[in-house]
């Protein structure tokens, strides 16, 4: 160990010696795509179209052509083109591509041009699959409905290669040089069937007055459309499913007690990227309004944005990124302009009406906000080179003379923070508690910044503040929204109220009150109320009702019928198992118990010793024996 103590002192020093002179290559960024597009500001756009087919690849691995011409990547797989570029300049790249069978998650592709990733962004392009409904909402015994399976469409999507993290709202510009150049997709997760790959330029949306005077001036009257949000076609993850609101009255359907699947969203419909889409039907072509009865209440402080297609596009600019405001009760979102509603020209028949999650307007100021922090770890960094980790309280260790530049730099990043609060509180019209993190962290730079010998003591809290910083963004990248119906009306036609009545508010909270004293929450239906068993058995679950359900299914529709046996499913807090046991009234079967119950049961004497039956052997082999190690 002696013999490799000098070179390891060595090698600290030089890393010590790279921080004080580059203290940026501590942590190496690779090039951002807007770096890489300033890069080529004075690039051309060409209006170029060429379509590669996937058969026409020049090198894939772990790649097979299908009969119908299409490509099957698998994953950690990848294709390339040779493609034959007639004038250099900045191109958008657009797939058509299948979702393969796989574990139901999106597809994670990374896109090479010569060999080389373009930018950072280029690693994680993400295409989503399609779900839907299994089947119709049906109801259990007690009056609950019970959500459809979600399954996989497979259908063929063309989507342009965008950001998926939602900083970047147009899609990606790439440059090709004139003359041969390799395009490669690389699989990184899920496999992909790809049908073609497209190079052009992808057509960006006209503002609304210019959009609106290419339409046919053909105004409709006395039609309004009302779709449950809860009713969609499809979704982008099967977590997009139909949920149940009962606070509020207004919600369609309503029941003060009883479960009613009806509204779509909430926490779940948050990611940059994720969609939903409903279809409906118009019985003339003409001009209508469009409206939203929706609320987004998770995130205090901040605005929910969403893209709104018609039909796969966007009809005009100002839909690339609406607000829903924050809310604690649902209201309606007409889409407009202050009070001015945009009037959207439809065809005769059907459409199809998609909402996808965006960051709109907060992805300049989370990208800044990410920046920041990259600074703020640098300057964390070159604190505890002179401080280190664990400095001494009681140590003068002269910042001021020894790293001013860091005191400076401190003070502009409070600056900036400070600004970047304003920006979002303006756009907002909200002070919540949501800005505390970037307020706290701005006023701590300032302190210490002004006061360097300060630094020593707070740098746990400063430290703290970072990685608060870190989950600030992560949390401001959600988007959450819940949606209860759409509306697609005529412009004569008045919208209803999507707040409730104060007696209406009163008559929910008293039906409220007399549900909690006669329905059973606990109690889960049973989906074919004429299952009948020769004998019955009581089980306590202690997970959530969904998971519950899936197994009251399960039972219902292979374990009755093979066993003869019927199951009464109880959602039960496993907290008072014990104490149900020793009273008597405990279930027959409990599931989801925490490991260290048993151990208590044991203490008692309460517990019986399987290994004691003779067709315990046989028994076992039906289990994991990670199952029966509790410790």
């Amino acid at each position: 160990m002696k013999r490799f103590a000098p070179s390891l002192t060595v090698l600290t020093l030089w890393i010590l010696v790279l921080l004080v002179l580059c203290p940026g290559v501590a942590l190496c960024r690779e090039l951002g795509y807007r770096q890489y597009l300033a890069g080529f500001s004075q690039a051309p756009c060409p209006e170029l179209e060429l379509t590669l087919l996937a058969s026409d690849f020049s090198n894939a691995h772990h790649a097979s052509k299908l009969a119908d011409g299409n490509v099957l990547i698998a994953e950690e797989g990848y294709i390339q083109w040779m493609i034959d570029v007639p004038e250099a300049g900045l191109y958008n790249i657009s797939l058509m591509y299948l979702a393969a069978p796989g574990r139901g998650a999106s597809m994670e592709q990374e896109l090479l041009i010569n060999g080389e990733r373009p930018f950072a962004e280029a690693r994680y392009l993400i295409f989503h699959r399609t779900f839907g409904d299994g089947g119709p909402t049906l109801k259990d015994s007690l009056g609950n409905e019970i959500r459809p399976a979600q399954v996989e469409y497979p259908m063929g999507r063309t989507q342009p290669l965008v950001d998926s993290r939602g900083y970047t709202q147009e899609p990606f510009l790439f440059y090709l040089p004139q003359g041969p150049s390799a395009i490669r997709l690389v699989a990184h997760q899920e496999p992909i069937v790809i049908e073609r790959l497209l190079i052009g330029q992808v057509n960006q949306p006209s503002l609304y007055q210019k959009v609106k005077e290419s339409w046919p001036s053909q105004e409709t009257r006395g039609f309004l459309l009302k779709i449950q949000g809860e009713d969609a076609l499809y979704r982008s993850h099967s977590t997009l499913f139909a949920i149940s609101d009962t606070g509020d009255p207004t919600m369609e359907p309503y029941h003060p007690a009883q479960i009613r699947l009806n509204s779509i969203g909430g926490w779940r419909f948050n990611q940059p990227g994720q969609w939903i889409t409903w279809e409906f039907t118009v019985p003339k072509s003409g001009l209508y309004t469009i409206a939203f009865k929706a609320k987004q209440n998770i995130r205090r402080g901040i605005s929910s944005n969403r893209k709104v297609l018609m039909d796969g596009e966007v009809p005009f600019a100002e839909l690339c990124a609406v607000e829903f405001p924050y809310s604690t009760r649902y209201y309606m979102k007409v889409l407009g302009h202050q009070n001015e509603p945009y009037l959207i020209y439809l065809t005769e028949g059907r459409h199809e009406l998609t909402l996808e999650v965006v960051l709109g307007d907060q992805a300049a100021l989370v990208q800044a906000v990410e920046t920041s922090l990259y600074e703020l770890n640098s300057i964390y960094r070159r604190i505890i080179m002179v401080i280190s980790p664990d400095p001494d309280p009681l140590r003068d260790y002269q910042l001021a003379e020894r790293i001013p530049e860091v005191l400076v730099h401190m003070a502009e990043q409070a600056a900036l923070l400070h600004d970047l609060a304003d920006h979002l509180e303006e756009g907002t019209q909200q002070r919540g508690g949501h800005m505390l993190t970037v307020r706290n962290l701005a006023l701590q730079l300032e302190s210490m910044a002004a006061t360097p010998e300060s630094i020593q003591v707070r740098l746990e809290e400063y430290r703290d503040n970072l990685s608060a910083l870190g989950t600030w963004i992560l949390q401001t990248m959600e988007q959450p929204l819940q949606i209860d119906y759409l509306l697609v009306a005529s412009p004569d036609v008045e919208l209803p109220e999507a707040s409730p009545t104060l007696w209406q508010t009163v008559r929910h909270e008293c039906s409220k009150l007399a549900a909690s004293f006669t329905h059973d929450y606990s109690a889960l239906g049973d989906r074919n109320p004429e299952t009948s068993g020769e004998r019955t058995i009581k089980v306590w679950i202690g997970t959530g009702r969904d998971q519950a359900q899936a197994l009251k299914t399960i039972i219902e529709d292979s374990f009755t019928p093979q066993t003869g046996i019927r199951v009464d499913l109880e959602l039960v807090n496993m907290n008072i198992l014990l104490q149900a046991t020793l009273a008597g009234r405990g279930p027959d079967v409990a599931l989801g118990v925490d490991p260290s119950q048993p151990m208590n049961f044991g203490l008692r004497e309460a517990v019986v010793d399987l290994t004691e039956f003779s067709d315990f052997p046989q028994i076992a082999v039906r289990f994991y024996p990670a199952a029966l190690e509790p410790f």
